[in-house]
């Protein structure tokens, strides 16, 4: 992903009330990458090899997050 990507990533996290860290910004990267509307356990794995520090949990805790944020808009 390019830095304009990012940015917006960046941006969004923030306007839903995310602190922005690396594991986030690693699984929204790899959602968006994904056009296939991908699974948490597969986002998971693709976020994994890279940052060994993310757990599911966080995957789904982020995707409940963002439901809601998108529900209230």
């Amino acid at each position: 992903m390019d830095q304009a990507a990012d940015r917006r990533i960046i941006d969004g996290l923030r306007r839903g009330g995310f602190r922005v860290t690396p594991q986030r910004l690693a699984i929204c990267r790899q959602i968006l990458a994904d056009r296939n509307h991908p699974s948490p356990s597969a986002v998971f794995e693709a976020v994994r090899r890279t940052h060994s520090a993310v757990r599911r949990i966080d995957i789904h805790g982020l995707c409940r997050r963002c439901g809601r944020a998108r529900k209230t808009r």
